[in-house]
């Protein structure tokens, strides 16, 4: 009896260290979880929501191509069809378009966003800010703080901007699928440029360049 009170003794303290380190390990992994989830260089509660941001407040991320004639107008340069890049959709073929200096990729008859240039005199109406060329760096300071504490310096085509990533959904949702896809915010001379879409997984459409060429 006396050597199983021994062991017992000899157990308990045991048992509550592994029960501590189990608790502390579960949750270095929860915390790491949403450092991986983002996928970029931003806080995973600054987002742009992809589902409901639409160029002038009317075209949606994805949409049919013909909705875009009445805002933008049609084409100006169509690609090739394209069958060794990923795009938006995975392992489907598309083409890249050009509208008013903005790009999308198009599968079939449905648009899907990939980069807006707001010299154009474009907007880009999100959930909580209407983004357009005279959006500054300062202006997005209070809802974007932690994105623009560590903004970058990409290079565009030998030209240097200011840059900012933002994810493109509420991390609340754990859209798993989603989560390394991200925006980029381009400024130059503190005013915003250029917005650009990355999805989830590698491209060879990457920040170093503009997109194709068509």
């Amino acid at each position: 009896m006396k050597k199983v009170s021994y062991y017992l003794i000899l157990a308990i303290p045991l048992f509550i260290a592994c029960k501590q380190h189990a608790q502390n390990r579960a949750k270095n992994d929860s915390a790491n979880t949403k450092l991986a989830d983002t996928g970029q260089n931003a806080d995973s509660s600054e987002y742009i929501d992809w589902h409901s941001c639409k160029i002038n407040g009317i075209i949606p991320s994805v949409s049919l191509i013909k909705d875009l004639y009445p805002s933008l107008g049609k084409p100006t340069r169509v690609s090739p069809l394209i069958a060794h890049m990923q795009g938006f959709y995975l392992h489907r073929k598309f083409k890249y378009i050009v509208i008013k200096n903005c790009l999308f990729e198009l599968y079939g008859d449905t648009a899907v966003m990939k980069r807006i240039d707001f010299t154009t005199g474009l907007k880009f109406v999100t959930q909580n800010v209407t983004l357009d060329s005279n959006t500054t760096m300062a202006s997005l300071h209070k809802i974007y703080p932690f994105a623009l504490a560590h903004s970058t310096k990409p290079v565009v085509n030998d030209t240097e901007y200011d840059g900012i990533d933002l994810g493109i959904h509420n991390p609340n949702l754990h859209i798993v699928n989603d989560s390394n896809a991200h925006w980029s915010l381009l400024f130059r001379k503190s005013k915003l440029v250029e917005l650009r879409y990355h999805p989830k997984h590698p491209s060879a459409d990457t920040l170093s360049s503009t997109g194709p060429t068509l």
